[in-house]
């Protein structure tokens, strides 16, 4: 029994007393540990800021869509598909949402 704790406690000491092996133990975990920080950090602090423009003919939201820190939503009238399509590609707006006026949604109130 001797024996094997002998040869035990030398293949335990050759084995720490390596760099590799102090490096694998103590800075990979720390390594790794970091790239997800800065994964996490950079996904949640993107900053980016959306504004889309809303025309409503069919007066569904009746300009009550809230938007957050992160979108902000600009209702606009008078306006078509097309040009709420050239305002994006001129970055005016980051995107656009066109309710037409013929649109029907299930269980409106009916307008008398």
């Amino acid at each position: 029994m001797s024996k094997i704790a002998l040869i035990a406690r030398r293949e335990f000491l050759t084995r720490v007393q390596k760099r590799t092996f102090l490096l694998t133990t103590i800075l990979l975990p720390l390594l790794f540990f970091g790239l997800y920080a800065l994964i996490i950090y950079f996904s949640v602090s993107s900053g980016e800021k959306y504004n889309i423009a809303v025309a409503d003919e069919a007066n569904i939201f009746k300009g009550k869509i809230e938007g957050d820190e992160s979108i902000r939503f600009s209702f606009v009238n008078n306006e078509t598909s097309q040009t709420l399509r050239q305002q994006v590609e001129n970055d005016k707006y980051d995107g656009y949402a066109f309710v037409p006026a013929d649109t029907k949604v299930l269980n409106q109130p009916r307008l008398r």
